[in-house]
């Protein structure tokens, strides 16, 4: 994901926090950006966000 993220220099259009990432792109100014770029941020933050979440799930069973 990294190299992606990298790679199509997605920085401008997303926010990458430790556990989680989302658009800078409001709602209303959607209509605004291409239609491919929106949607290859939206599944690049989607991967992401379900990634950390599986880490966390994996984590979590591995302390029991």
């Amino acid at each position: 994901l990294k190299n992606e993220f990298e790679e199509a220099k997605l920085l401008e259009y997303i926010d990458v926090y430790d556990t989680h990432a989302m658009l800078k792109v409001r709602y209303y100014f959607e209509r605004y950006i291409d239609k491919e770029i929106l949607k290859k941020c939206k599944k690049w933050c989607n991967d992401f966000n379900y990634a950390h979440g599986a880490l966390r799930e994996i984590k979590s069973i591995k302390s029991y």
